[in-house]
């Protein structure tokens, strides 16, 4: 069981140690471990507003590469690949042309639109012709053609 300060006050008298002594250095330890605390607060604020830059930076990125994107005239030109916004890392599987959405199946286009961190229902409204063109979306490219326009 842990002693009151009283108790240490009283102890240090006995032991010769003058009772404002003692207090202070209570006073010194609570303070260091308030200091330990806040120290600890400010290295996770640090880490989360390091990952909030990342992201920007992620989201940015895509960005960019979106709007070079809107600039595709023909359907087989290549596209760049997407970063996911958390990780930073390129996202797998990607389409490399606007032809090859076309032909991409739901699960497979799901998976794309999670890692770009799109919320997509299991059973989305529109199903796959809406998945496809959410992944369009992203991916900065236009709208689909329909046949025969």
């Amino acid at each position: 069981m842990a002693q009151a300060p009283a108790d240490f006050i009283q102890a240090g008298v006995h032991l010769g140690r003058a009772p404002a002594e003692i207090q202070t250095n209570l006073h010194l330890q609570q303070i260091t471990q308030q200091l330990t605390q806040i120290g600890q607060t400010l290295q996770r604020l640090d880490r989360s507003i390091n990952d909030v830059k990342v992201q920007m930076k992620n989201y940015n990125t895509n960005s960019i590469r979106q709007r070079q994107k809107s600039y595709a005239t023909h359907p087989d030109d290549p596209l760049r690949p997407l970063l996911n916004p958390t990780t930073g890392i390129v996202i797998p599987n990607l389409p490399n042309s606007s032809t090859e959405i076309s032909r991409m199946t739901g699960p497979q286009l799901r998976a794309i639109l999670e890692q770009l961190e799109d919320v997509v229902p299991n059973h989305q409204p529109g199903g796959v012709v809406e998945l496809r063109r959410q992944l369009r979306s992203h991916m900065g490219l236009r709208a689909e053609q329909q046949q025969g326009a």
